[in-house]
């Protein structure tokens, strides 16, 4: 069969084809992606195409030194949680506001009254507990033999139990936050573990748990 598309129909299509490549939409509405579409001249596109190349390039080489950087800290280990976490500095700043706040009460409660200091102490401590507040976050993981991971799973701050499973029953169900090229330390998710067993030797299913953004790991 005789192929009967045109040079400029061909053209076109790998115009289209290497646009939506490069363009992303969703932060654009339909006429500013139609301007933009009509605007870009065709000879262009060669220039486009290899920025655009260049710029995964790029990225691909950042992402490689920051693995090598990420495997210092794991020493072995696929996944480690950071001690300190942006959420935990928080926590530390809402206790440490609590403290001053209490430690300078006689003499803020003589400029302000004593009712509005007892509740900003009262607010910045329960804020600072919730942001120690972790349960079923996973701070790290180790893979073992025959495609078994051992998972780390926290109760609390200083409370944490072990479990292990095999790689095959671990799924992640969803990504929490920005999960795009170049954005790091915010793609957290939240994983299904259909299959485990605890330390004891139990055998669990359907277990749910968080993996935490600002973590170490084996890209």
């Amino acid at each position: 069969m005789v192929n009967t598309q045109s040079k400029e129909g061909k053209e076109f299509t790998l115009f289209k084809r290497q646009l939506y490549q490069m363009y992303e939409v969703r932060h654009r509405s339909v006429w500013e992606h139609e301007q933009f579409s009509l605007n870009v001249e065709r000879r262009n596109l060669k220039m486009l195409y290899d920025a655009n190349m260049d710029f995964i390039s790029e990225m691909g080489r950042v992402d490689m030194f920051e693995n090598m950087a990420d495997h210092t800290s794991l020493k072995g280990k696929v996944f480690k949680m950071k001690t300190l976490s942006p959420n935990r500095l928080r926590g530390l700043a809402s206790f440490g506001a609590a403290f001053w706040t209490y430690s300078n009460l006689t003499a803020i409660s003589l400029m302000v009254g004593p009712t509005l200091p007892m509740v900003a102490i009262a607010g910045t401590a329960i804020y600072g507990m919730r942001s120690f507040s972790e349960r079923e976050v996973v701070s790290q993981i180790e893979s073992i033999d025959n495609g078994q991971l051992r998972l780390t799973i926290l109760k609390s701050p200083l409370v944490s139990y072990t479990i292990t499973t095999h790689v095959k029953n671990v799924q992640s169900v969803c990504a929490l936050g920005d999960d795009d090229m170049g954005a790091d330390d915010v793609e957290g998710n939240i994983i299904s573990i259909s299959s485990f067993t605890d330390a004891s030797g139990e055998h669990h299913a359907n277990g749910v748990f968080r993996l935490p953004a600002d973590a170490f790991r084996d890209k």
